[in-house]
């Protein structure tokens, strides 16, 4: 997943991570969701982490779509960033 060749940025490895904090929060909440009948501790945990990782995830997307002008979970396949590609990494 980590390049280690020339890219036009490092950003695709926070873009991962990104991802996967809205795994994390996605599962953490499911969790939150059945600890919430017992009104513990461990309920308030889980839904405070959740909410965290939501919050990290829209951010790091959120900045990444700002300066990177597109998805950064998506690449852009328009006919300048093709032949970009094709200039780059295949001559």
């Amino acid at each position: 997943m980590f390049t280690l060749h020339h890219t036009d940025h490092g950003f695709h490895e926070v873009a991962v991570l990104g991802y996967l904090f809205m795994l994390l929060g996605f599962a953490l909440g499911g969790i939150w969701i059945v600890l919430l009948a017992e009104t513990t501790a461990g309920a308030l945990a889980t839904g405070v982490a959740a909410l965290g990782f939501f919050v990290a995830a829209a951010a790091i997307l959120t900045v990444m779509t700002k300066k990177m002008h597109h998805d950064p979970l998506v690449p852009e396949n328009t006919t300048g960033e093709v032949g970009h590609y094709l200039h780059d990494y295949r001559d």
